[in-house]
């Protein structure tokens, strides 16, 4: 009995010793787990990863194309390198599952070529850990692809992937992307350098992604990475990210996002995501969820989700700005007034909201490119006098007029609002764009401020008159105008080109003296019978080509300097 108690005794001594022994032994010494899925994301330094599934055995070599370099200075480690790059050898013959390999003769594959595989039938993608770049546009268009796994690495203090400008755009099947995370060091440490980031449209237009989550392999989310991904509901953005650019998120109707850690870059909540330096409202779940304790003076671009059907928002005074695409997720709302902060909105950033009746845009100095696009449902509107640039109206539909400041300097947009039936531009204007395919104008005045007329009034195929005071430039104006009849054309102007092309109506032209040039004018103009020109003009080549009906051409100058002008073949008579 008293032998029995002693073995006893023994056994439990050196079961404590042992779990003594490896409660002390360094993280480095253990074995090393490695992994991080797609649903789970680590938060580096902190949690331990979950252990990736190991490397299926890689494609055959036979369906790869590879290019050696060697020699390479690495950037990171000053260490010369070998290595290949990989692509398909025929995107047609690869199978469902392909699996890059890690190395060809001994030496690593580290770079996937630009387009190397864009347009592949393959249904399973798996990336090793030897990859450090997945090229622009490398799997573009794979449209059957629905799994993609990533291993991605550190070593010695340094990693990460970098998913390059469009590598999966396009990849309409893609349902889940996991990358995995392997440590050679063992410690999973905060890396000191984290080499990778999503650039621009990586993911753009994967629609069928539902969920994406980062382990600390990135340091960096660019505009429009995740671009069209509507699939997508939840966000996790890992601890290792300093750079969210605007618009990265751009057309999905996201639920969640959230940080994991706490980098002290980002504010971060169950309901807005703010960039700490800048305050500027990154995301949100809804417009009434804005901070109002100051740390927001921005709303950036693509954060205002509304998913409580807020109809009217007056922006709070403490939001100073606003970003390009901020409210376009805003769709049930019917009433916008600006804060008296805010004076200038930039471009599309109340672009597509159908429901829009009313803007207060209160002490507004410019309207940036295409802000109200497409906002069928504004009737009119009331531009404040401190407005000086305006070009944001186009496709809106419902617009029947405007009234238009008098200090306004420049005007564009406009384009396509088919019920506006007339404009009275203001005497100061000195630049004048758009008003493309207003069916509904049937004359334009220019004013004698205007110096600069740039694509303007083209297809406005109702408008029988215009009148245009001495401009300085013109090009690609007035083309396609179908019942336009009568051009007055005030005094010269310096030069005009792609003008009044596509005018079956004209039937005369007289061009002022002082002009000196116009090229590619007047073209297809069938009903032009005659013309009149300067003596003062040099150069009218490239027009009143398909003009079968001219006959008959004054000049103001002699034989001679006539013969100096560079001009093309008329059949018509000429008289100097």
């Amino acid at each position: 009995m008293k032998k029995a108690i002693v073995i006893i005794s023994a056994i439990l001594a050196f079961i404590i010793i042992a779990v003594a022994f490896f409660s002390v032994l360094p993280k480095s010494s253990r074995p090393a787990g490695t992994g991080s899925t797609g649903s789970t994301a680590s938060t580096a330094g902190t949690t331990a990863p979950e252990p990736p599934p190991p490397m299926p055995e890689p494609t055959p070599a036979k369906y790869f194309k590879f290019e050696y370099f060697g020699q390479i200075m690495d950037m990171q480690t000053g260490e010369k390198l070998e290595y290949y790059t990989i692509s398909a050898r025929n995107t047609e013959d690869l199978p469902e599952v392909l699996v890059i390999p890690a190395e060809q003769n001994g030496v690593a594959v580290r770079y996937i070529a630009e387009n190397g595989f864009a347009g592949a039938k393959i249904e399973k993608l798996v990336v090793p850990s030897s990859i450090d770049t997945i090229s622009k546009e490398s799997f573009a268009g794979c449209t059957s692809l629905k799994e993609a796994e990533v291993y991605s690495r550190f070593e010695k203090g340094i990693g990460g992937t970098c998913f390059y400008e469009s590598c999966f755009e396009g990849c309409t099947s893609l349902e889940s992307v996991k990358v995995y995370v392997e440590d050679t060091d063992g410690t999973y440490a905060t890396p000191k350098y984290i080499s990778g980031g999503i650039r621009e449209k990586a993911f753009k237009d994967c629609e069928s992604l539902t969920h994406i989550s980062f382990p600390a392999v990135i340091n960096s989310i660019h505009d429009s990475a995740f671009e069209n991904c509507t699939g997508l509901k939840s966000v996790i953005i890992p601890d290792s990210v300093y750079t969210l650019l605007p618009g990265a998120f751009r057309g999905c109707d996201i639920e969640s996002v959230r940080m994991d850690g706490d980098n002290g870059i980002f504010i971060s909540t169950e309901d807005y995501l703010i960039i700490k330096k800048s305050k500027s409202l990154a995301w949100c779940t809804s417009l009434d969820k804005i901070p109002t304790d100051g740390t927001v003076t921005h709303i950036e671009n693509f954060v205002a989700l509304e998913r409580a059907g807020v109809t009217e928002y007056t922006i709070p005074d403490f939001v100073e700005s606003i970003g390009e695409y901020a409210f376009v997720s805003c769709k049930s709302l019917k009433s916008i007034t600006l804060s008296d902060a805010i004076t200038e909105i930039p471009a599309f950033a109340f672009c597509g909201l159908e429901k829009l009746e009313r803007v207060d845009l209160k002490n507004v100095t410019s309207i940036g490119g295409n802000a109200f696009y497409g906002c069928i449902s504004l009737r009119e509107i009331e531009l404040p006098d401190t407005l000086k640039n305006l070009a944001g109206f186009s496709a809106c539909t419902g617009l029947t007029g405007i009234t238009l400041p008098a200090k306004l300097e420049s005007i564009g947009g406009f384009d396509s609002c088919t019920n506006i039936t007339e404009i009275a531009l203001p005497s100061k204007l000195g630049k004048l764009s758009g008003f493309n395919y207003c069916t509904g104008l049937t004359a334009v005045s220019v004013p004698k401020s205007v110096r600069t007329v740039l694509g303007a009034f083209n297809g406005c195929s109702e408008i029988t008159e215009v009148t245009l005071p001495s401009a300085g430039r013109m090009n690609n104006v007035f083309n396609d105008c179908a019942k336009l009849r009568s051009i007055n054309i005030l005094q010269g102007i310096e030069y005009m080109i792609d003008a009044f092309n596509d005018c079956p109506s004209l039937s005369e032209v007289v061009i002022p003296e002082g002009t000196s040039n116009f090229t590619n004018c007047f073209n297809n103009c069938r009903g032009l019978a005659k013309v009149t020109l300067p003596k003062s003009v040099d150069d009218i080549r490239g027009s009143f080509m398909g003009c079968p009906y001219l006959m008959d051409i004054y000049y103001g100058g002699t034989m001679a300097e006539w013969e100096n002008v560079y001009t093309m073949d008329f059949e018509g008579e000429l008289t100097v």
